[in-house]
């Protein structure tokens, strides 16, 4: 305990220290203008002698090769492209094209394709085919869809590229980095294995996460703001997808890009007669980054059919991030109280136990702390009004349990046929991860989820998924990471029925697709060390959040994480903005705080007129400035932007509501104040209409006529405005008339 303490106190003083320096300017101000951009650029695409060549009419274009990774074997990884086959056959069509690569005496043949999409995006298939009359049968390690190499000839140019260029990664999960970076000629190049671009930040390693390398999907924009590359995967089913930029150290006008999918550690066998099909991937150009962005996000549904559910989200309240694993049941039974009447009118309905109640991840049974059992708790939760919600790591099972020693072919082993060992920093055990090929490891899955349903829970959060998609030496010959996942979770999905809904935590991110009705998109809102709510993870929470809004409401409800508002150490203009980049950065809404405990500011903080209207958006706010706000570099690990202070956040938020008003949210999430000045062009609303501005948290009212309109927002706090269109007569004046 006293370790702790001295702990937290060098903590605390180290957050002191760096209160005002963030991000600090010398005038302690900075001006941000703002205004609408376009739409989709019009794509042309050409192929011969092996290469790709896509232009766009708004100057961007791409040129590369396809390239695959066989293993021989040995094992060592040779590398056959597109150019390198003697015979080609172009195939054009009304919507795209085909070419087939043959007659290579060592590799599969190549079929690829392309399709111009409606949304004026580009969907490419590749598929690598064994002739019967093959003379081996080799092992697929990965492929490049898209190999842009400048010293091939190829690369990915915009105008005026000039060693710049910024870039939207994604993490493996939602713990991992998300948010743009900028590019820059010079940079260290990404780590290579065998010339392939390495997999760092795979399987929650996120300290390896480089700049540059983005899972699922990326965006690329170009220092001229003016133009943006949005790429992705349409689905997660094979091997996984990934990308990488960079700036070749000879140019500073073109860029390295490569599209992947695999290179993560697995293979799959090309026999002979026999086929092998990728994941599609789709790419545009458009100078409407933001609505690119959703666009993908449809034509990844469209591929893989979103998981749907009837009515609103789940929200309601959680344990963890007050209580943690010390969690009683009387904990959980004194929300109650404090849940009915106002929340419970505002949509907080279920009540989701979280980690603590069990003896040991893999032993879901109740401790000694829960006397009334599961389905006593959650007997006593249904009857008080609520949904009763559980938490669940389903595909870990702590490694010294009797489970691991009457069934050690259901976890999943390395191809040397050792156990795959998972554990974390701080944490006191080790776990073994369950092989979701394995019949006998999934049906004790399914029965673990649905003795929780049968005590009642309606609610599961699913954690830590990401140990269902490790690579490894699966039972099922020829499974991959993401077909073990898939069938992980459809397994789950058929013990708990269609009337549970699920959210997914610890996730990849388009894995989940098609499996989840929610996901988690941010990162955590507390650290370990002091068990409470810290500005600047607030931060990097909303900065995650931020980069995935295009998934909302899409692929599934966005989770940003928990809201917690309490003290001591956020104050009230910080707990405004943890309040509203909580509300607006996703469709879910969970509660984190003890609400027993909760002074009585803070409670009716969650009561306010401001937190009813924010709750009203339609979908998750659109980030105006996304593209605007580069990181310094990658954060390994947000609990480390106390120490590097690199996070930068999108700070323009803009949500829709159902009458057509919009709220235009203005946020500090650092310690400096901000003067941003946005056009009439920013908001969806005619510009012969003036626009009433009401200030959700103190009521204020002011108009926007034509022209820009300055606003200034102070240090770590959030002008939050409901804007609505209001007629004007002759002398220009509000008549309140739509």
């Amino acid at each position: 305990m006293k370790y702790r303490l001295f702990i937290i106190f060098i903590l605390l003083a180290f957050i002191i220290s760096c209160v005002g320096k963030k991000h600090s300017s010398e005038s302690g101000e900075a001006m941000h203008v703002f205004g609408h951009v376009g739409g989709p650029c019009k794509l042309t695409t050409d192929m011969a002698a092996g290469v790709l060549n896509i232009s766009s009419d708004c100057g961007v274009s791409l040129t590369g090769k396809i390239r695959l990774g066989f293993e021989n074997e040995s094992g060592a990884l040779q590398w056959v492209a597109s150019a390198d086959y003697p015979n080609e056959s172009v195939e054009p069509t009304e919507s795209g094209g085909s070419a087939t690569y043959s007659g290579h005496p060592s590799f599969p043949n190549i079929s690829f394709s392309w399709k111009h999409l409606e949304d004026d995006g580009l969907r490419f298939d590749l598929k690598a085919t064994n002739p019967m009359t093959a003379s081996s049968e080799p092992r697929l390690a990965g492929a490049e869809l898209i190999s842009a190499q400048v010293e091939d000839g190829g690369g990915l140019q915009f105008p005026d590229l000039a060693g710049r260029c910024r870039f939207l990664q994604q993490g493996y999960d939602p713990w991992s980095f998300s948010g743009l970076v900028q590019i820059n000629l010079g940079d260290p190049l990404p780590q290579f294995q065998n010339d392939a671009v390495a997999a760092a930040g795979n399987n929650d390693d996120q300290y390896k996460e480089s700049k540059g390398h983005s899972w699922w999907m990326a965006a690329l924009k170009g220092p001229d703001h003016h133009a943006t590359l949005v790429t992705g995967a349409l689905s997660a089913k094979v091997l996984k997808p990934r990308f990488a930029a960079w700036f070749n150290e000879h140019t500073a006008t073109n860029m390295e890009f490569r599209i992947i999918a695999g290179f993560t550690g697995e293979s799959l066998l090309v026999s002979r007669g026999k086929s092998v099909s990728l994941d599609p991937f789709y790419l545009a150009i458009s100078t409407d980054p933001i609505g690119a962005l959703e666009n993908y996000a449809k034509a990844a549904a469209a591929v893989t059919p979103p998981r749907t559910w009837e009515g609103p989200p789940m929200d309601g309240w959680a344990s963890w991030y007050d209580f943690f694993d010390k969690v009683t049941e009387e904990d959980v039974l004194k929300q109650l109280p404090f849940l009915q009447g106002g929340l419970a009118y505002q949509g907080y309905r279920v009540v989701q136990l979280d980690d603590g109640y069990m003896p040991a991840w893999g032993d879901w049974q109740p401790n000694d702390k829960f006397p009334s059992g599961l389905d006593g708790l959650a007997d006593a939760i249904s009857k008080a009004g609520f949904i009763p919600g559980i938490w669940m790591a389903p595909f870990l099972v702590q490694s010294d349990l009797t489970l691991t020693v009457e069934h050690p072919d259901w976890f999943l082993k390395d191809y040397d046929g050792n156990p795959i060992v998972w554990t974390s920093l701080g944490m006191e055990h080790t776990y073994f991860v369950i092989d979701p090929t394995h019949p006998d490891a999934a049906a004790w899955v399914g029965d673990q989820i649905r003795a929780m349903v049968d005590a009642g829970y309606r609610y599961l959060k699913l954690d830590f998924l990401f140990a269902a998609a490790y690579e490894g030496d699966h039972y099922e010959t020829g499974a991959t990471s993401l077909s073990a996942f898939n069938k992980g979770m459809k397994t789950i999905r058929e013990a708990a029925g269609e009337d549970v809904y699920i959210l997914a935590s610890g996730e990849p991110l388009l894995p989940a697709l098609g499996h989840v009705h929610a996901a988690r998109t941010g990162t955590d809102i507390t650290t370990g060390v002091l068990d409470m709510p810290l500005f600047p993870l607030a931060a990097d929470v909303a900065r995650y959040s931020a980069s995935k809004f295009f998934t909302d409401q899409i692929w599934f409800h966005n989770d940003p994480d928990n809201i917690c508002i309490r003290g001591p150490l956020l104050i009230l203009e910080e707990a405004k903005t943890v309040l509203a980049g909580n509300l607006l950065g996703g469709s879910a809404r969970f509660l984190g705080d003890d609400l027993t405990q909760l002074p009585s500011s803070r409670f009716d903080m969650l009561l306010s007129p401001a937190a009813q209207m924010l709750s009203k958006r339609l979908k998750q706010a659109r980030p105006l400035d996304l593209f605007d706000s580069p990181c310094k570099d990658v954060i390994h690990n947000p609990g480390m932007d106390l120490v590097q202070n690199q996070n930068v956040t999108p700070s323009i938020w803009l949500a829709e509501l159902e009458d057509g008003s919009v709220i235009l949210a203005l946020f500090s999430f650092d310690y400096d104040s901000h003067l941003v000045k946005l056009s009439r062009d920013s908001l969806p609303f005619k510009k012969n209409l003036k626009l009433k501005m009401t200030d959700l948290f103190t009521g204020a009212v002011s108009y926007w006529g034509e022209g820009a309109y300055a606003f200034k927002i102070q240090p770590t706090d959030v002008l939050a405005l409901h804007i609505t269109p209001v007629g004007i007569d002759a002398d220009h004046n509000a008549t309140g008339e739509y």
